[in-house]
């Protein structure tokens, strides 16, 4: 819903008992009578969902009637906070409707959504930015009107996400279906899962159900899926099994055409949503060697660029290669991945983030395949766990300084044990009274302020015997200053810092910076297009606050920040920071920047106050106050 359309039930909720004309609505919203029009027709059509109705009266106005006063509170109660939220839905709209009716006019665009040929251009405009996030591109052509071009498994890929909030009982008014009944399919359906033992969920039954749904859709307009090129992929018997089984049921609707692109395409579908833990087994033995190879090009590739050899870690290289081949059909067909520790795995293991996308690029260059956010969450669990194993090896000490508090003591020390594996906690020792520390320890942990500190040659840490999550950050920027090389106030130098006013889009900012780069001699054209080719292959926003866009030189690693006023969309993100990080090949200082990069960002309090800065000098205040007070 949009925001001039509940601002219209708003008002008309305000004024129950009284009528009010288009004039006043107008006025109110400082919109023309054609515009209320539009904005009515929407609150009628939210009416029908939400416990009311907007009533006409010809010479008097509009009335709002509540049909059922807990729909109607709940409604109103929702929308309150989500009024400026509501933007992309219209847009949605607009691209749902150009899809399934391959193909439509401004003029109908103008009719159906109550617009103007100007606003119907803006929003025409905006929609093409979201095509841009599934690799597609609106087009005008005489004759026919706008249509949407590119490749058919990323248009149907679209679809699915346009059809995410679908009830299934909508599925066939929202593409505009007729023809095909939806019981026969459900027996279809219950055929295929008593016959393979499958017991499948619910979540997934829908997600299947809306991928058939779209085939459908798109056979009856003509648009096909060639996969003659990916023959190989059918080896295995249960396969072959499916295959026929699905062209069984194409058959029955499409019984003039051939189909086999399409039959291949929905199997794998069906395999890669209710395979589960089986699409294991399913791997043919001969392809392996395809997708070990793919795999060790990646970790080749890790290898030149950031300078660490993960060939001898045998974990990390069989269960890549295990996952990539169990996932190559999800690959094909464009499927969504759900990763809900996806952002979390950003944050706290940002190296391997970016190790997973190197592979994941890797991917999509032998393939043409682009991965999806979650799935590159899992690719980076897997990074994560060898580095675990690495952190595990290199190990920092402690003296945990008991104080007169020794139950305590051995509560904290059995509490470090467990939460930092890389953490050797050495010894529980007093200070004072001739009591020496050891030498060799890192740092000191304490649960009450010695008052003697300032005199101890290493840093000491005081937190609580219970460990708590300020606890764990005390000791984990300890940690990190430990590893530390340089601040991030030399990473960000004046030549390096840009104050930006003009509204932009992701791909203006990232060219604009490369641009300038370029004429500056610190990048090349070719690396520009590696920036816009990794944006392309995944979102960098690292933060609900900021991007980190990146891309690999032969000269020394350098950041470039830029500071937007007004905030950009980038990927699910509104980010008011962008870094665009240059990276030597091989720079070992990059991870621990990376991690530290990643932690301020990931802080909602000093994003805003670098966002509120005016200047160089007062950013740099902030990343020394943020480098000073929060790491030293």
């Amino acid at each position: 819903m949009y925001t001039k359309t509940f601002q219209v039930v708003q008002y008309l909720a305000d004024t129950l008992d009284s009528y009010v004309t288009s004039g006043q609505l107008g006025a109110h919203l400082g919109v023309s009578s054609r515009m209320i029009l539009r904005y009515v027709k929407e609150a009628e059509a939210l009416g029908r969902e939400n416990g009311f109705e907007i009533r006409s009266y010809k010479g008097r106005g509009y009335q709002i009637k509540i049909t059922d006063q807990v729909r109607c509170q709940a409604f109103f109660k929702d929308m309150g906070g989500h009024t400026g939220s509501q933007g992309d839905e219209l847009i949605r709209e607009v691209v749902r409707r150009i899809l399934i009716c391959d193909g439509c006019k401004m003029d109908e665009l103008e009719e159906l959504f109550n617009y103007s040929r100007s606003s119907m251009s803006r929003i025409t405009t905006l929609s093409n930015s979201y095509l841009e996030n599934f690799g597609l591109e609106l087009f005008s052509k005489a004759y026919t009107g706008l249509y949407i071009s590119g490749n058919e498994i990323s248009i149907r890929d679209c679809m699915y996400h346009l059809l995410e909030k679908t009830e299934e009982e909508e599925i066939w008014n929202a593409l505009d279906i007729r023809e095909v009944q939806e019981r026969d399919i459900r027996k279809w359906m219950e055929r295929c899962f008593k016959k393979y033992g499958l017991c499948a969920k619910e979540k997934e039954e829908q997600q299947f159900f809306k991928y058939l749904a779209i085939t459908i859709k798109r056979i009856s307009l003509g648009k096909e899926i060639y996969f003659g090129y990916l023959a190989h992929l059918d080896g295995k018997e249960p396969f072959k099994a499916q295959m026929k089984t699905t062209r069984c049921l194409l058959k029955k609707y499409f019984p003039n055409n051939r189909l086999e692109g399409e039959c291949m395409y929905l199997t794998l579908i069906w395999m890669q949503t209710f395979g589960g833990n089986s699409r294991i087994n399913q791997i043919d033995e001969h392809n392996l060697m395809f997708f070990h190879g793919l795999v060790m090009k990646g970790l080749k590739k890790i290898q030149d660029n950031y300078g660490v050899d993960l060939n001898g870690d045998e974990v990390l290289v069989n269960g890549l290669i295990l996952h990539v081949a169990s996932s190559y059909g999800k690959y094909l067909v464009h499927m969504e991945t759900e990763n809900p520790f996806y952002e979390e795995l950003q944050k706290i293991y940002p190296t391997a983030y970016y190790y997973a996308i190197e592979l994941a690029e890797c991917i999509t260059e032998y393939t043409k395949q682009n991965l999806s956010v979650g799935e590159l969450g899992f690719l980076t669990m897997y990074f994560a766990s060898s580095l675990e194993q690495e952190n595990k090896i290199r190990k920092f000490k402690t003296v945990l300084i008991s104080e007169t508090m020794p139950g305590a003591a051995r509560l904290l020390k059995s509490r470090l044990e467990q939460t930092y594996t890389g953490l050797e906690v050495m010894d529980m020792g007093n200070y004072g009274e001739g009591d020496a520390l050891p030498e060799e320890a890192d740092f000191y942990i304490t649960m009450l302020p010695c008052g003697q500190e300032s005199s101890l040659e290493k840093e000491v840490v005081t937190v609580s015997p219970f460990l708590n999550e300020k606890d764990q950050m005390r000791i984990n920027f300890a940690l990190m200053r430990l590893k530390r090389r340089e601040s991030l106030e030399t990473l960000c130098r004046r030549d390096g810092f840009y104050l930006w006013d003009k509204p932009m889009r992701k791909k203006g900012v990232l060219t604009r910076i490369c641009d300038l780069l370029i004429e500056q001699g610190r990048l090349l054209e070719e690396q520009k297009n590696a920036v816009m080719k990794r944006e392309n292959l995944v979102s960098t926003e690292i933060s609900p606050f900021a991007a980190l866009p990146h891309c690999l030189i032969d000269g020394e690693s350098f950041f470039v920040f830029v500071l937007m006023k007004n905030p950009v969309p980038w990927g699910k993100a509104n980010v008011r920071l962008v870094i665009l990080g240059c990276f030597k090949r091989g720079d070992e200082k990059i991870k621990e920047v990376l991690e530290r990069l990643f932690l301020l960002v990931s802080d909602e309090e000093w994003i805003n106050k670098l966002a509120g800065s005016k200047c160089y000098e007062e950013f740099i205040t902030y990343l020394r106050e943020f480098d000073g007070g929060y790491l030293c």
